[in-house]
């Protein structure tokens, strides 16, 4: 499986393919991955697209906790 998050100073690069994959792999709707990390589901939507998008350092790693590979990230919320 590739890296969901390509480091940087400033910002991370998210796979919108690999999100995909993360979050179906949890059996999460957009929506409830939406809520928890108190963001809109269009903005999930959106990053879900084929690609590669930026996004800052903080919503990455909340993304992260919550779709990384981290048994305990099911019980944690994004932080925002």
């Amino acid at each position: 499986m590739s890296d969901l998050i390509t480091p940087s100073i400033y910002h991370r690069s998210i796979d919108g393919i690999e999100l995909v994959k993360r979050r179906e792999g949890k059996r999460m709707t957009q929506g409830q991955l939406a809520k928890r990390c108190g963001v809109s589901q269009g903005f999930i939507s959106q990053l879900e697209r084929p690609g590669v998008w930026e996004v800052t350092l903080k919503r990455a790693e909340s993304l992260n906790r919550i779709l990384g590979n981290n048994d305990d990230a099911e019980d944690e919320d994004c932080q925002i």
